[in-house]
């Protein structure tokens, strides 16, 4: 049965992740000056066990020996040994762990023995240390210049409680909950975990810790943890799951630490999305359509925010093409959101609805710039100057203007406002007219109407006969007195 008054609180046991590597700080320190007159500098490699490992230990993998002594077959000592390349009977690596509060420390070095049948005066030196087991498990790792294992990754010897994890999915973006299951052996536990951290080269990220009451006892079960998280894509997480375990044999809580250290590395979970309507429009009912690529898996939810209080989850996602009536004419943000299981991505785009009509006036000038007159006279050319002017105050903006006459002549102008010159086949009434477009559809139409016509030139008037006989007569007359005389 468990014993409730050796409960440690959870504030107590996540303080002391952190005080047994600051502990081990201080202690290396120490332990470093007294070897710093060796030669050796190298860190001990975790070799073999008797009984053999279970699960031996795995440093690519992140992966410390796991060695099960079973009281049933009268295994109640290991034997455990390291091997130093360079070492010999001086240069002995010290052990760091927990067993239960007879003899390892975390703080506190334990020596190893040299083995000398092993080591045989080779290149190689070996170190052994066994274990009394008087503890449901002992964790330990060793230290001789650095750790074994730079993530400090623990080697467990257990009479039976164990813990094994694994993650429910092998693809992980930084929008999932991290989901995984544990599984118990011989168990007695009053609460579980999990501590994950950026895995970074120095290994020095602070473990975040996530935990679950459970007070349960058993030979085996399966637990399950989720860790929500805010790491962006790209980083690599490590995690390892604990248990707070009441141990039959020292009758003490105490915390058992999984001896794998699983790394992920979260993908860009954001599906691609576009999303496409008319920037402006003049009707209430818009259409916008809609298309998103998940980087893994099937999309499972789309929902449209159409950004006047209305929220839309489509029910056929195989339809593309989506449409919502609004109330009134004004701006709208609208917002899409895909779902692709616990990964999802947003796209907003705006849309205007413009229901005003723009403005705009048209003038002409005739030859003596009066913009009032429209009796027209031209000299040459039956061409008339146009002055015009456009606005929009729906907000969608002057799209273009369009200057058309009574003769089937259409021009087309770039700028908003303006002068034109307008040509025509013939004198008389004519009718311009001037169409505004605005970006939203919506059409203004005016007009002016006036009369042109063309100056009268004088003619050319000739002598008539009888005066020209006169004049002829009298120019003869004067010239026969001169010859007469």
């Amino acid at each position: 049965m468990k014993k409730k008054q050796f409960i440690i609180p959870l504030v107590i046991l996540v303080l002391l992740f952190g005080q047994i590597t600051a502990s081990n700080a201080i202690r290396i320190n120490t332990i470093q000056s007294a070897q710093s007159t060796n030669a050796v500098s190298s860190k001990p490699v975790f070799d073999t066990s008797d009984p053999i490992p279970t699960f031996d230990r795995d440093d690519e993998n992140h992966q410390g020996a796991l060695i099960i002594a079973d009281p049933s077959k009268n295994v109640t000592n290991v034997t455990i040994w390291y091997k130093l390349e360079g070492g010999d009977n001086t240069t002995i690596p010290y052990l760091f762990g927990d067993d239960g509060g007879f003899n390892l420390s975390w703080t506190d070095p334990t020596p190893m023995v040299y083995d000398v049948e092993k080591s045989n005066n080779s290149d190689i030196a070996y170190y052994n240390y066994t274990f009394d087991i008087k503890s449901d498990f002992i964790m330990f790792r060793a230290w001789y210049g650095d750790w074994e294992d730079e993530m400090n990754i623990p080697n467990v010897i257990t009479t039976g409680v164990r813990i094994e994890t694994y993650f429910l999915h092998s693809f992980y973006t930084q929008y999932d909950q991290i989901d995984m299951n544990i599984s118990l052996y011989n168990y007695n536990i009053t609460s579980y975990g999990v501590k994950y951290r950026e895995y970074t080269p120095q290994h020095d990220e602070i473990f975040q810790n996530k935990t679950f009451s459970l007070t349960d006892e058993g030979t085996y079960t399966n637990v399950s943890a989720a860790i929500t998280h805010s790491f962006s894509p790209g980083t690599q997480v490590e995690i390892r799951s604990f248990i707070v375990q009441f141990d039959n044999l020292t009758k003490t809580e105490r915390i058992y630490t999984e001896n794998v250290a699983h790394i992920i590395t979260l993908s860009e979970g954001t599906p691609e999305i576009s999303l496409n309507s008319d920037r402006y429009t003049n009707n209430l009912n818009v259409s916008v359509e809609w298309n998103a690529t998940p980087i893994t898996g099937e999309i499972t939810a789309v929902e449209f925010n159409w950004g006047d209080g209305n929220v839309e989850t489509l029910a056929n996602l195989s339809i593309h093409t989506v449409y919502h009536l609004y109330d009134e004419a004004k701006e709208y943000n609208i917002t899409i959101r895909v779902e692709v299981g616990a990964s999802f991505g947003n796209k907003t785009i705006t849309v205007l609805i413009d229901q005003l009509d723009p403005s705009g006036s048209i003038t002409v000038i005739d030859n003596d710039d009066d913009p009032t007159d429209y009796n027209i006279t031209i000299n040459g050319p039956k061409n008339v100057e146009i002055i015009y002017n456009s606005t929009d105050e729906g907000g969608s903006g002057v799209q273009k203007v369009r200057i058309e006459t009574d003769e089937g002549n259409a021009y087309e102008v770039t700028s908003a406002n303006g002068t034109y010159i307008v040509e025509f086949l013939n004198f008389g009434y004519h009718t311009v007219y001037l169409k505004v477009y605005d970006n939203a559809g919506n059409v203004f139409t005016t007009s002016i109407t006036f009369f042109i016509h063309g100056v009268t030139q004088p003619k050319d008037i000739g002598v008539p006969f009888s005066t020209f006989a006169v004049v002829v007569g009298i120019i003869s007359l004067t010239i026969l007195i001169k010859r007469r005389k």
